[in-house]
């Protein structure tokens, strides 16, 4: 594959001839493109899978696939054919270490012939300097340069604030889901915007100019990364059924005028589209918005690499690999089956069949019942919350809350927050708002860290709550396996509203034990990642089966149970 550069010069190369966009061209009429080459040689089903790429892409891979390799070049290829000014690009490995480990070597080895090229070992980041840019409108000089960063999805807070013009998730599996819909997805918005606004719509390639993302990996349990190659799926179902019952281009052609005779451009708000269609007929109103979710659907592409299908491994590589791995492992890493056991992970079949079963789904709020918390305590590490009704002997796990860096007071106004009049909204923070939902509370559980004296303060955070109006009960110290074993056993009788507890969730599906790399067999202690605050809160929920009291009757109830580990006053 070729990347490519820009460099003054009379008239444009072929290349750029066939440009669709007839309103404004992506560079000036006196450059032409030149080919520089990087050294990268795609296999077949690799130069095809670079073509068949859209907006949004979901790429499933057997080991040795040589999807990093893919990554890495569609990268460069992309930063270089880009027009616009100091286009930036991330690639984003679960940890900051595997970054640096899979993939640095390979942005270095395949920017090094690129001219102007400085890669920088210490930030992870590959410049590439364009002293002979010209503005794509004006034809102007405007140097600029080009950044690619190599990023780790532990520190999701690194991400925050920058723009992409594309990113690639590695090994999105073992990434931290908000990584996505919280940061990168929202980094990649404002670009096509400028884009657009210079009247730019194709890059030097003649591809689409659009902020794009793959999400690729191997599967590990029906977690985030199945359920986005499943909405990946669902999308491109959707313009199957479209296109079989419309005629595409004559839709284009109709539509296109209906939104010249309405006003409808990229830049009308939610507020004024809906106004602009509740003047028009519902069967009109309805045909449009069919076909504005067609187009955003076909944004995205996915595709499914198996071992035995691609013919990247040869038959008796695989065979010999079979030989050293379980069913699973062979299930999973060759043959990217996102039903075999997950390795390493505590919780996550016993996931699978609560959702199997109907444990989670809607499960609303019964105002009849008492909410009771329980937590993992953090202050620059996270804090988790989840939310729990005991109903007629069920446990009904109906909210989760997590952030970190906050103090106890920003937790009991999220509390007080969900405590208000349902459907209501507070901001407790800049940018974040929480649902009232009217909550009547009883106890709130802390693990036992909750009565450590604060350096600097001498309070307790328990005193400090107490302080606040926030009566907390301390939970006595429980060793990991037993929580982990009282956690297993709770998953079998506990119901989880889907919506609510969406988070919380995940945490609990990807809580794993932490691999040895040298030994290659998985350590008897959890790994400490993303996943396991979300998972201790619950493992401490798992550990208390009282039954429940409003907070208004408590405190004839701590009369009785005074002497126990949950006395307040005992500290």
């Amino acid at each position: 594959m070729n990347a490519t550069k820009v460099s003054e010069t009379n008239g444009l190369q072929e290349e750029l001839e066939n440009i669709k966009n007839s309103r404004a061209p992506s560079v000036p009429s006196n450059v032409k493109l030149e080919k520089i080459k990087t050294g990268y040689v795609p296999r077949k089903i690799q130069l095809l899978l670079h073509e068949s790429l859209r907006r949004f892409n979901v790429l499933v891979c057997h080991r040795r696939f040589g999807k990093t390799v893919l990554a890495v070049n569609q990268i460069v290829h992309r930063a270089m054919s880009n027009p616009l000014r100091n286009p930036q690009y991330a690639y984003i490995a679960p940890t900051y270490k595997q970054a640096k480990r899979i993939a640095w070597q390979y942005f270095k080895d395949y920017t090094m012939h690129l001219p102007n090229v400085k890669a920088n070992s210490s930030e992870l980041i590959i410049y590439i300097d364009r002293p002979n840019r010209l503005n794509p409108v004006t034809g102007e000089a405007e140097p600029d340069v080009i950044k690619i960063m190599l990023i780790g999805a532990d520190d999701p807070d690194d991400i925050r604030g920058l723009y992409l013009d594309g990113a690639v998730l590695d090994e999105f599996a073992q990434c931290d889901p908000i990584v996505w819909g919280q940061i990168v997805r929202q980094a990649l918005a404002d670009r096509k915007k400028i884009a657009t606004d210079q009247g730019i719509y194709y890059d030097l390639a003649n591809v689409p100019l659009e902020p794009w993302a793959i999400f690729i990996g191997t599967p590990k349990g029906q977690n985030h990364f199945f359920r986005r190659l499943q909405s990946a799926e669902q999308s491109e179902e959707y313009c199957k059924d479209y296109k079989r019952t419309h005629d595409i281009e004559a839709e284009e052609e109709a539509w296109k005028d209906f939104e010249q005779h309405h006003g409808i451009t990229e830049e009308t708000t939610q507020v004024e589209l809906k106004e602009i269609l509740s003047s028009i007929s519902e069967e009109i109103d309805k045909d449009y918005s069919d076909y504005r979710k067609y187009v955003i659907h076909g944004q995205w592409f996915s595709a499914i690499y198996k071992a035995s299908e691609t013919g990247i491994l040869p038959i008796d590589e695989i065979e010999d690999m079979t030989e050293d791995l379980t069913e699973a492992e062979v299930e999973q890493e060759l043959e990217c089956s996102f039903t075999a056991a997950i390795l390493g992970s505590y919780f996550g079949q016993m996931m699978v069949k609560a959702e199997k079963a109907g444990r989670i789904d809607s499960f609303p709020y019964d105002p009849r019942y008492p909410v009771e918390t329980f937590w993992d305590l953090g202050v620059g590490d996270k804090c988790t919350i989840w939310f729990r009704q005991k109903i007629g002997g069920k446990y009904h796990y109906i909210d989760y809350y997590e952030n970190h860096g906050k103090g106890v007071s920003h937790y009991h106004q999220v509390l007080e927050s969900k405590a208000k009049y349902e459907g209501g909204q507070t901001e407790v923070d800049e940018g974040e708002n929480i649902l009232g939902r009217g909550f009547r509370y009883g106890r709130h559980i802390w693990p036992h860290d909750g009565k450590v004296q604060e350096f600097g303060s001498g309070q307790s955070r328990q005193e400090t709550a107490r302080k606040m109006g926030l009566t907390v009960f301390i939970q006595p110290k429980q060793r990991v396996e037993d929580r982990i074993n009282a956690s297993r056993d709770r998953i079998k009788i506990s119901y989880f509203d889907k919506e609510h507890c969406a988070r919380g969730l995940e945490c609990l599906y990807n809580y794993q034990k932490e691999y040895d790399s040298k030994l290659m067999v998985f350590k008897k202690s959890p790994k400490h990642d993303w996943s396991s605050h979300g998972a201790d809160s619950f493992g401490y929920s798992s550990l208390d089966d009282r039954d429940a009291v409003f907070q208004d009757h408590m405190y004839d109830r701590i009369q009785v149970t005074s002497n126990t580990d949950y006395d307040e006053f005992d500290l």
